[in-house]
């Protein structure tokens, strides 16, 4: 699947599918990736993700994704669902996900993320279009989540 760069859309949800998600960064030209609800996926977010500019939509629930939030996150311009919750990401929320204009839907909870959700993430609820920010406010400080 990852060697297929010109691949626009993608759904597995809930198929079993394992192995990690360490080549994602190779789909450059894919609009929607929904791959939640495989909890054998397992690996970490790469900082190629930074790479798929094109992309509006990540679904990555619950597939035991581990590690940070990287900041290339802040890369693309057009997204505007990410779904990460009940995985295993730890760290802070990137300052970077607050330069995402069209950002609808963030969810983050139950993960292991800590500290204060940054300034610019917050903005986008006020400023944007960002409806939808949930996290666990009971590890992470947050005055502006939608719901916690």
């Amino acid at each position: 699947i990852y060697s297929l760069s010109g691949l626009e859309y993608f759904a597995c949800m809930e198929c079993g599918l394992q192995g990690g998600i360490e080549y994602i960064g190779n789909l450059t030209s894919i609009d929607k990736l929904w791959l939640g609800e495989n909890p054998n996926l397992g690996g970490e977010i790469p900082t190629s993700i930074g790479l798929i500019t094109t992309i509006t939509e990540v679904s990555l629930e619950n597939c035991n994704v581990q590690g940070e939030l990287p900041s290339e996150l802040g890369l693309l311009t057009n997204l505007q669902s990410l779904w990460l919750g009940n995985n295993n990401l730890t760290g802070l929320v990137p300052t970077e996900i607050g330069m995402l204009p069209f950002l609808a839907t963030l969810r983050l909870e139950e993960n292991q993320l800590t500290g204060t959700v940054p300034f610019e993430v917050c903005s986008l609820t006020e400023e944007f279009s960002l409806a939808s920010f949930v996290v666990d406010c009971s590890d992470i400080d947050c005055d502006c989540c939608t719901n916690c």
